[in-house]
């Protein structure tokens, strides 16, 4: 196996709509992201596309991870849709029992609009999404 990688995604728009479930899942199944490598992806925060379809694509992560009410549910989708849309890749390519991937931080910062900046390690192992979310990074406050 070759060294690891540090793979930079620097995203065009907002990392939970698109095609980037099947791009990732893609990447993870024909081992262009493996274990040991680090990914860092860009997206813009706002919801762009309205919160309504917000809540509605990520309803079932919502509703696992306890954020009921509309305040909690916007301060989650800051923190963790770039994660949410690598755990449904994961899915995708039927990997989350294989690759562990791990929230290392993120930070926000300010481009044409609001943007964060978000690293993952990919390790062998299983992702779970709650335990995915409730990693020492993701636990903390974020933007």
């Amino acid at each position: 196996m070759s060294a690891p990688h540090i793979f930079f995604v620097d995203l065009l728009g907002i990392c939970a709509f698109g095609d980037y479930v099947q791009r990732f899942g893609a990447m993870f199944q024909n081992l262009t992201i493996r274990e040991k490598d680090c990914l860092i992806i860009t997206s813009f925060l706002p919801a762009r596309v309205g919160w309504p379809r917000v809540y509605q694509t990520f309803d079932g992560e919502f509703r696992l991870l306890g954020a009921g009410t509309v305040a909690e549910k916007k301060v989650c989708y800051r923190r963790l849709h770039p994660s949410f849309t690598l755990y449904r890749a994961l899915q995708f390519v039927d990997l989350q029992d294989t690759l562990s991937l791990t929230c290392f931080g993120g930070i926000a910062y300010r481009s044409i609009s609001p943007m964060g900046v978000y690293g993952y390690a990919i390790e062998a192992g299983q992702t779970q999404l709650i335990d995915f979310a409730n990693s020492p990074w993701h636990a903390s406050s974020y933007g």
